[in-house]
């Protein structure tokens, strides 16, 4: 590391000293370094009070924070840089420097930002499962802040399917949170990437998280939301989207949903409408060509290709594998959970044959073929 970003580390884990004060200082003193070696009076010019003093009793140095960097794995990247993703350099606030654990998605790849409620409902977790995988299938990157609920659970569903994701933390890169997400977040360092503003050791603090929205919808082609209420924070990360200029999508919820308010408040005032995961790939590859200058790419195609090839494999659901009976039931299943009543009911009214007993013993074959998923005595189709 050149000794200007080294200074650019030291100030950025300076408590205190934020992304402004650092693009100050540079364009004070002409370089960090320069304003690192100034006489207190002249940073007086740019520094509060306060600010000067956390500077008087910060005692790392630039080589010890280097060092905890490379210790804990991560690496340390300023905008001055070529490895830092130019995605956030066209953002109105870009940080001066980022830390990363793992990899962060190059340009030549689309990214879509899946974010939502944290106690998100049964519907919304399988509409975020759907739209990690397609994701993945798609090879589009998914970006979120790998918190409880929709964040989380979109960003396991994409690695489980092959795919690459990144998340944003509102803390230190090298510190998990929410602490019960460490298996993901292990796996986003082995598989995708972590990312953060925030120096080592930054503590989850509440005021973090909404400079940390930027981050994520500023990495992000598309921002697809999936269940917000009508006063949420995920509302925080759209108005910073359409700041940046990036398309915003909601997913529809059902009218007498806390959870769809959001959603339905956002599609009301333009955002686009998310019906399937083939139109989510579609929206974020048109997303993403707008902004390649150069041609190489063909988006537009591919993600035709896609949809193409997920449509002629939805125009039947019979599975070879199963029985039968078994694929007698699999139409009845749908990603809205149902109870064994409504589907056995279902069953009958379309001339199904089996009793209860029968009927029950099927839906637990499909369970263990994983087919469904039995969430409190309601199926959902997987």
């Amino acid at each position: 590391m050149c000794e200007e970003n080294l200074w650019a580390l030291w100030f950025q884990s300076v408590p205190g000293i934020g992304r402004k004060t650092i693009y100050r200082l540079e364009e004070k003193f002409g370089s960090l370094k320069q304003a690192a070696a100034a006489q207190e009076e002249e940073l007086r010019q740019v520094l509060k009070p306060l600010q000067i003093e956390s500077l008087r009793m910060f005692s790392q140095t630039p080589d010890g924070l280097l060092r905890q960097c490379e210790r804990t794995g991560v690496k340390y990247v300023t905008v001055r840089e070529g490895g830092f993703p130019n995605r956030l350099k066209e953002i109105p606030d870009p940080p001066y420097g980022i830390f990363i654990k793992g990899a962060l998605p190059e340009g030549d790849r689309p990214t879509v930002a899946i974010i939502g409620a944290r106690a998100c409902s049964a519907y919304g977790r399988e509409c975020a499962r759907l739209m990690g995988s397609a994701a993945a299938a798609a090879g589009i990157w998914v970006i979120s802040g790998m918190a409880r609920g929709i964040d989380s659970i979109s960003q396991s569903a994409c690695l489980d399917a092959g795919g690459k994701s990144v998340a944003v933390l509102g803390c230190g890169a090298d510190i998990c949170y929410p602490p019960e997400e460490r298996p993901l977040y292990e796996r986003l360092v082995a598989e995708g990437g972590i990312t953060s503003e925030y120096p080592l050791g930054m503590q989850p603090l509440n005021k973090n998280f909404p400079p940390r929205n930027r981050l994520i919808s500023g990495l992000a082609d598309l921002v697809l939301v999936i269940e917000a209420r009508e006063k949420s924070g995920t509302l925080i990360t759209v108005d910073m989207a359409l700041e940046q200029g990036r398309e915003v999508a909601v997913v529809p919820g059902r009218i007498t949903d806390a959870l769809s308010l959001g959603c339905h408040k956002l599609y009301s005032q333009g955002a686009r409408i998310v019906i399937s995961p083939q139109q989510m790939v579609e929206m974020v590859w048109e997303a993403f060509a707008l902004r390649q200058k150069n041609g190489e790419y063909s988006p537009g195609r591919k993600a035709a290709a896609i949809a193409g090839n997920c449509a002629e494999e939805e125009k039947s659901t019979y599975d070879p594998y199963l029985s039968p009976f078994l694929n007698q039931l699999l139409p009845l299943l749908d990603t809205t959970p149902q109870s064994v009543e409504v589907l056995y009911r279902i069953f009958s009214e379309n001339d199904g044959h089996a009793d209860l007993p029968q009927f029950l013993t099927g839906l637990l074959e499909l369970e263990l073929a994983g087919k469904c998923r039995n969430v409190g005595g309601q199926f959902i189709k997987i």
